[in-house]
């Protein structure tokens, strides 16, 4: 539909052309359309990409200022941060995520599913690979999608440093997709185990024990969640494991401390708080070798596991250092303060996906966050607005907020509002969490809109005295 559109557009204007008859006047207006209008393809429907097309819809797209195409390999959006809880069941997929069709109906622009496989830049093309279904059958045919402006927003994936065996032995919690996969397979775990114990057999050495590589943020949360999970799957029957073994959670993380983008005295707290819900941490431990039920550490030291997750690291994807634009090591795109790739000024970066300055900030860069990429969105959407209407560009400047860490349903640590006084005020237990909850309502507010995001978070109220506290399935 995108390409038919704008090819009918051409062929109006060459009618005009050939035909002698009609008004100057007419001709000049199906010129000005075809000259004037903007083609913004943004790659990636993550939490900036969705943002940003959402923005550009309602500002540009209404107007019929500029077309805005949105292009994804899934059919939903989920909101990232939120996967260690769809991973442990704690939340459902179908109650939090947003389909990209109806988005893109409601907020003036179009979506196409689809994978990209490479950029020209010279004819100003994006190529995406062919879409097939599970059975193999072609959805969509491969194309080239015509831009204007080409935004970005593609995110990353844990990197596992070229560790033997990280990726056919361990799982990962870089989409949705993946989370549920893991949930099954840790309430497939559980149904094993106590069918077992139940037998009166032993358990092997890695049943009901997890191994998570990677101290990050999601590692973190993970870990928490887990600590919990085991209690609310004992309350729907899993008598026989909570009475005689409980869930062995291992996190591991190479650096010497866990959060170690975050303030000191937060890691120090998480690291105290997961350590007295039973969950071993292990610093300074570089993990060496990830077989099918153990992994090896350095130290020499095996660690028995049946579910291996490896959230270690961010890497985008490989074809961005291809396309002939200047990357670091991580295949970021690196930009000026105004996200443009240095190289290209029509290719725009948000989100992990680019490496931007941080202007008089403590890090030289501005580091994968989701409050820099939901910044980053609302930049480009009033910087192109500018520029359709003839005004100077101006400079990104990240301002931080904070950071907060999620450890279960009601609590959280975390600092907060770094951004407005220069130092961070510490922050823990029902408030901190309170925020961090609020951080994911002002995402669907963005989203969705005031009034679908209250009905919307009414009615989970209500479904929620209907629902398990856990998915079992």
């Amino acid at each position: 539909m995108y390409l038919e559109k704008n090819s009918k557009i051409r062929v109006y204007t060459n009618y005009f052309l050939r035909k002698e008859h009609f008004s100057v006047k007419l001709f000049c207006i199906a010129t000005y359309w075809e000259k004037t209008v903007e083609k913004i393809v943004i790659v990636g429907g993550g939490a900036a990409g969705l943002e940003l097309a959402i923005k550009l819809g309602r500002k540009l797209g209404g107007n019929k200022l500029a077309e805005i195409l949105l292009l994804d390999k899934e059919r939903v959006h989920f909101w990232k941060p939120h996967l260690h809880e769809l991973a442990t069941g704690s939340i459902s997929l179908d109650s939090h995520c947003a389909d990209y069709l109806t988005l893109a109906r409601e907020n003036n622009f179009s979506f196409y599913e689809a994978e990209v496989n490479g950029i020209d830049r010279e004819t100003k093309v994006v190529r995406v690979k062919p879409n097939c279904d599970e059975n193999g059958r072609e959805l969509t045919p491969t194309c080239e999608i015509p831009y204007s402006k080409l935004v970005l927003a593609i995110g990353s994936k844990s990197n596992d440093f070229g560790v033997s065996g990280a990726k056919e032995f361990s799982l990962s919690l870089d989409s949705f997709k993946d989370a549920v996969s893991f949930q099954k397979n840790l309430v497939n775990a559980f149904l094993r185990a106590n069918a077992m114990i139940n037998q009166g057999k032993k358990l092997s050495d890695e049943q009901l024990k997890i191994a998570i590589v990677g101290g990050g943020a999601t590692g973190v949360e993970l870990a928490s969640e887990l600590s919990n999970a085991m209690y609310t799957l004992a309350a729907y029957g899993y008598k026989a494991v909570e009475k005689q073994c409980e869930l062995q959670i291992t996190l591991i993380e190479a650096g010497e401390r866990i959060l170690k983008n975050l303030p000191e005295s937060i890691s120090e707290k998480v690291n105290s708080i997961l350590r007295k819900r039973g969950v071993k941490v292990l610093e300074s431990s570089k993990v060496t070798r990830v077989s099918e039920k153990s992994l090896s550490l350095s130290s020499g030291e095996i660690i028995p596991a049946e579910l291996i997750v490896w959230a270690a690291g961010i890497k985008c994807a490989s074809f961005l250092s291809s396309i002939g634009l200047e990357t670091n090591e991580l295949n970021q795109i690196i930009t000026n303060t105004r996200l443009q790739s240095i190289g290209d000024k029509n290719i725009y970066t948000v989100g992990d996906c680019g490496c931007v300055p941080w202007v008089g900030g403590p890090l030289p860069f501005v580091p994968p966050r989701a409050q820099a990429a939901s910044q980053q969105a609302k930049y480009l959407s009033d910087q192109f607005q500018r520029e359709l209407n003839g005004k100077e560009s101006q400079s990104w400047r990240y301002i931080d907020f904070g950071s907060l860490v999620s450890l279960g349903r009601y609590s959280t640590v975390g600092s907060l509002m770094a951004g407005f006084s220069g130092k961070a005020f510490f922050l823990e237990g029902v408030f901190a969490k309170f925020m961090y909850v609020m951080l994911y309502k002002m995402h669907e507010y963005s989203v969705r809109g005031f009034f679908k995001t209250l009905f919307l978070n009414i009615s989970r109220g209500f479904f929620s005295q209907t629902k398990s506290r856990i998915k079992l399935h």
